[in-house]
């Protein structure tokens, strides 16, 4: 949805998404054709460990709403989540809920294209609000990490 929503937002843009499920890849390219970007939008089965540079190219920046909820916070979800999403799309999977996320964060100067040559040199996340701090110190220095807070607060 975010690449969507993007695609929709920059007219000249174009999306490469990544999803472990297969329904989330058929379901993507289907809203992709319904709101008419199917041109400027490819969707792949695989998991960011799995992308390379040469399959895909690279980015200008990259954006990501990767699972991240920690496994204790699964059961505190609301019903409208829990009991329609997907699993996998919901819980990092790691006690602290990152694994995905450092996985992300591993790979993104593989394919990320440098300034010099037209790239903006951002990754944006959504995470838990138990994640800004966490994740701080994975950062040269802190022009380099910011994190912003959701419309109830938290800091994602």
């Amino acid at each position: 949805a975010i690449g969507l929503a993007l695609l929709n937002a920059f007219p000249e843009a174009h999306c490469v998404g990544c999803d472990i499920s297969s329904e989330a890849v058929k379901l993507s390219l289907e809203n992709a054709a319904k709101v008419g970007v199917e041109n400027r939008y490819k969707c792949l089965e695989s998991s960011i460990e799995s992308l390379s540079s040469s399959d895909v190219g690279k980015f200008h920046l990259i954006v990501s709403n990767p699972p991240y909820i920690p496994p204790k916070d699964m059961e505190g979800l609301d019903s409208d989540v829990k009991d329609y999403e997907d699993w996998r799309a919901l819980c990092g999977v790691s006690d602290d809920g990152l694994e995905v996320i450092n996985q992300i964060i591993e790979k993104t100067p593989g394919l990320l294209l440098p300034c010099s040559e037209g790239g903006f040199g951002s990754l944006w996340l959504e995470v838990d609000s138990s994640h800004p701090t966490l994740l701080q110190s994975k950062f040269r220095d802190e022009r380099s990490f910011a994190w912003y807070e959701d419309m109830g607060g938290l800091p994602r």
